[in-house]
């Protein structure tokens, strides 16, 4: 009776005009203001970099401004709980990575939202792969001469990572698992000042996304050994991945995507998906993707909803197996 009810006055609402001048109209109407990109990282990131590449052409999709802000912190925690508690009204949303959205619940014992129940997915951006990398001094130049060490001196051979949840992390984690063998992890604060210890020889390899040392690669500090994707990079066509060097089904890549806030008006998220993939098609900004080795995506979100419930499966598993813990 009470349901009845309410969708009789539900009805009558939307004769005179009420209902459907607050929703049907503000949608339609959408955007009438700026809208905040919030990235979870500081300026000059490879995360940074792709938000200020993309906002401004969706906001020429959209007329109207894409403000990038950086909220940094809590490895990514404090932008995505921005965006998971703000208005479901598609003026916040988050150019985010696979480590805040699918590595972080996983990893982190108390994480202030719910990629899935918080989150609305808009669209994928593009992927790149990692790369293992060691110092063009050091006595190991290829994956089997780093494999040889790690078995024959279990513990010891020194393992840079972006820092502890990082991609770089849970990429050791999943190689520490799928071969039985065993690293010693050196977390750093940052892709920067792991490669440089690698190239100054402090720590023995690095596996880091491709943008992060493609510098150090082509001054020749620093020498590819591995990709991680499933087939090897057109960049680096001598270099193996590591599904044929030992770790059979191996791959992990470093994608970006869009999010908004759950419960956003789906033709508000339809919009939005149409004006990211369209800045997608910007042949310069192919090309700048290209520039560090990345791959351009888009697609639906539904797909990229797929991608990040199989990525969030798949770290759940890891994380477990390893028996990690992160406060």
């Amino acid at each position: 009776m009470r349901r009845a009810l309410l969708s009789t006055f539900a009805a009558a609402l939307v004769a005179t005009g009420i209902l459907s001048s607050t929703a049907v109209r503000a949608q339609d109407a959408y955007p009438t203001k700026p809208l905040r990109m919030l990235v979870p990282f500081p300026p000059g990131g490879v995360v940074d970099l792709l938000a200020r590449l993309i906002a401004p052409r969706m906001g020429e999709g959209l007329k109207q401004s894409v403000l990038v802000d950086n909220r940094p912190g809590a490895n990514g925690n404090i932008a995505s709980e921005v965006v998971a508690k703000s208005q479901p009204d598609g003026y916040t949303i988050l150019f985010a990575q696979v480590s805040n959205l699918a590595v972080n619940p996983a990893i982190y014992k108390n994480v202030p939202f719910d990629p899935i129940k918080d989150m609305a997915p808009i669209g994928l951006v593009a992927a790149t792969p990692q790369v293992m990398v060691v110092s063009t001094a050091a006595k190991m130049q290829t994956i089997a001469e780093v494999m040889a060490a790690v078995k024959a001196r279990p513990g010891e051979v020194t393992f840079a990572s972006s820092g502890n949840g990082s991609m770089t992390h849970m990429g050791l984690e999943l190689m520490q698992l799928s071969a039985g063998i065993k690293f010693l992890h050196v977390p750093y604060k940052g892709a920067a000042p792991a490669a440089i210890d690698v190239i100054g020889g402090r720590a023995d390899l690095f596996m880091a996304a491709a943008p992060s040392v493609n510098g150090h690669m082509r001054s020749g500090k620093l020498k590819a050994i591995a990709v991680t994707s499933a087939k090897r990079m057109a960049e680096l066509p001598d270099v193996p991945t590591l599904a044929e060097s030992g770790f059979p089904g191996f791959e992990t890549t470093n994608w970006f995507a869009v999010m908004g806030r759950a419960g956003t008006p789906a033709p508000i998220i339809a919009r939005l998906n149409a004006v990211l993939n369209a800045a997608l098609l910007d042949a310069d900004v192919k090309a700048k993707i290209a520039t560090e080795s990345g791959e351009v995506l888009g697609g639906t979100p539904e797909q990229l909803a797929t991608q990040l419930a199989a990525d969030l499966a798949k770290w759940k598993r890891v994380v477990k197996e390893a028996d990690l813990k992160l406060e």
